[in-house]
């Protein structure tokens, strides 16, 4: 499902608020804010994006040229130390093994590897340099109206590997 990137070498180093773009900040889907999400990595100096209104899977840009990087349809695309985190979107369009929609995978260049960091069902998330906040939705009913769902704000630690819940407003 993940691409290896031959060539790659470090060209600089993390920073770990660059990955928080404008771009994938956005939470409300209008018409005059549609979030098309775009990640630039600092340590290989490559840019991913996901190819909108094609596969919605995760491409590269780099020396000039666009390249697919991850065959999952994706949204919230943060960088951290040289690897992708992201959201799998997957819509009920497509069949993978391994995780499910909302899982927040992690992609390697390197190697292309890509692994599950945290088995949930996110709706948004941001990557800080100690973990990720994410919401994660709860619970889903339909009711007369349309659906209903229930939202948890969630906090991942890297240092424990283990999420925990936190207050709304907080």
């Amino acid at each position: 499902e993940g691409k290896g990137l031959e060539e790659l070498t470090v060209k600089g180093t993390d920073n770990p608020y660059y990955c928080n773009l404008e771009e994938n900040l956005k939470m409300a889907f209008t018409a005059d804010n549609e979030p098309i999400y775009v990640c630039k990595d600092p340590v290989y100096d490559i840019t991913y994006y996901v190819n909108y209104g094609r596969d919605n899977f995760i491409y590269v840009y780099r020396n000039k040229t666009s390249e697919p990087a991850v065959a999952i349809p994706a949204r919230d695309l943060y960088c951290k130390e040289g690897e992708l985190y992201f959201i799998a979107e997957t819509d009920g369009q497509y069949q993978f093994s391994g995780f499910t929609q909302g899982n927040i995978l992690k992609y390697n260049p390197v190697d292309g590897s890509v692994s599950v960091v945290v088995d949930c069902s996110a709706d948004k998330m941001i990557v800080y340099p100690d973990g990720i906040c994410y919401v994660e939705i709860s619970k889903e009913k339909k009711t007369g109206n349309g659906i209903t769902r229930t939202e948890e704000n969630v906090f991942f630690s890297f240092a424990t590997g283990e999420s925990s819940a936190f207050p709304k407003n907080v």
